[in-house]
């Protein structure tokens, strides 16, 4: 007699709430299995075939550990799962960017993940994945008009959106068409607009 088993996608952008249903059991082959991902590529309910381990055949022998797909390539589950929660578990929190981007940066410190932090590009990277500068998401901007806007103190949305027109047309990559793309980017930024970084973070 088998069963299903929930599987989170290994992924730093699966939210919370499903990585810490990975390994959930559905045993109840009357009834569907709850739906815990939104989304079809956060997860899926894969069968679990109920066959003996080794030691139930007699061959005194521990169970392999096989590994699983991630974006940063194959790992092992009982590893990784911890640090993605860890992860997962600082970028949701309700506190400030700043302060989340500090513990960010603890995670690295600790000997066991700093190998997965790494293979992410350290924690600089995946700050600015989750918590991106302004001036960085900006669209159809070259990235040497964003080090000049930056370099002239444009950092935030209102900072950016009390910039003269003549002030922005000055920057090199900068023509009308691309202020009024800016214009219409510090617009769509409803809260925090005093802030350097916007929370990309999705829950």
């Amino acid at each position: 007699m088998g069963g299903l088993e929930f599987c989170a996608t290994f992924q730093m952008r699966t939210p919370l709430r499903i990585l810490k249903r990975h390994g959930e059991l559905h045993t109840d082959i009357n009834k569907s299995p709850p739906k815990i991902a939104a989304e079809m590529w956060q997860g899926i309910w894969i069968w679990l075939w109920n066959t003996k381990t080794f030691r139930q055949l007699g061959i005194q022998i521990d169970e392999f550990e096989g590994s699983i797909a991630s974006e940063i390539g194959p790992v092992n589950p009982a590893d990784y799962l911890p640090f993605l929660i860890a992860v997962r578990t600082i970028v949701e929190a309700r506190e400030s960017i700043d302060v989340r981007i500090g513990k960010l940066h603890a995670l690295q410190l600790i000997d066991k993940w700093a190998g997965f932090a790494n293979a992410h590009g350290g924690m600089n990277q995946l700050a600015e994945r989750f918590f991106p500068f302004i001036v960085n998401c900006i669209p159809q901007i070259p990235m040497t008009a964003r080090h000049h806007l930056s370099d002239l103190g444009l950092n935030t949305a209102n900072q950016l959106a009390a910039a003269t027109d003549e002030a922005l047309l000055s920057v090199r990559g900068i023509g009308p068409a691309k202020v009024q793309v800016l214009r219409c980017f510090c617009a769509g930024i409803i809260e925090s607009r005093d802030a350097e970084r916007l929370d990309y973070v999705f829950r």
